[in-house]
């Protein structure tokens, strides 16, 4: 009998889509998370993020979310609990999640003090 080495982990499928790449300067614009809980309760968390700047043009032909869309959504720092909370102590699966993802959402609660 094969043994799950996931049984009892959060896994989530996680993504960002941003103003742009550089951690220093880009925000998160928008975040998913799709997957199941450590007792297999499905879990699908997206938010929409103001990021208090203007999407670049280039950076909204790649996600499809321009600066209309995220007016009137929250700021990152109203969503960022919820975002811990899912996040902390799961296994994260996505492309680029540790190169990319991580990186943006690590800056961003920095930003938060």
């Amino acid at each position: 009998m094969a043994v799950d080495p996931l049984a009892g982990e959060r896994v989530l499928a996680f993504d960002t889509e941003t103003t742009g790449i550089s951690t220093s300067r880009s925000r998160i614009v928008q975040f998913a998370l799709v997957g199941s809980d450590v007792d297999g309760t499905p879990m699908h968390i997206e938010h929409l993020v103001d990021p208090r700047c203007p999407i670049p043009i280039e950076s909204s032909r790649v996600h499809g979310i321009y600066d209309g869309d995220v007016r009137g959504a929250p700021l990152f720092r109203d969503v960022a609990d919820e975002l811990h909370d899912a996040i902390e102590g799961a296994v994260l699966v996505g492309h680029n999640v540790r190169r990319f993802d991580m990186g943006m959402v690590e800056a961003e609660f920095m930003r938060l003090g």
